[in-house]
């Protein structure tokens, strides 16, 4: 009897706690963080060799907190992106900008992953065309 009534009074801090009321940390779904892009693929079409050619891809923070973009990462080395660095407010706008500078002839497809606080994934863009 000694043994169930002190796993009872373990226990109720325990369950006091987890019926405690929500935390600032808590937020609603529509206070998230939310963007929209305006294109994730670019097709520079044909291209010259060893001639950079730019792509711009815009995005649009639609939800109702500022968001960063916090990290920009081209496929290879021949790939060379910047990007908005501030913060971006609700309704405002952003860019990416990647410039590929082809070595070698033929078709190409290249990625920038691009990560912004509040999104869960990363998003990631193409670049495409031919080096002619």
């Amino acid at each position: 009897m000694k043994k169930i009534f002190l796993a009872m009074l373990l226990a109720m801090p325990v369950l006091a706690l987890a019926q405690g009321p929500k935390t600032s940390t808590q937020v609603k779904l529509a206070d998230v963080a939310s963007i929209q892009w305006e294109s994730t693929e670019v097709s520079l079409g044909k291209i010259a060799k060893n001639v950079p050619s730019l792509a711009t891809f815009k995005l649009v923070n639609t939800g109702k907190q500022p968001v960063v973009i916090t990290q920009v990462q081209p496929s290879c080395g021949c790939t060379a992106a910047e990007f908005t660095k501030e913060p971006i407010p609700p309704g405002g706008t952003g860019y990416v900008k990647a410039t590929y500078n082809a070595a070698t002839l033929g078709a190409f497809r290249k990625q920038v992953t691009v990560s912004v606080s509040g999104e869960a994934n990363p998003a990631v863009l193409l670049l495409t065309g031919t080096v002619e």
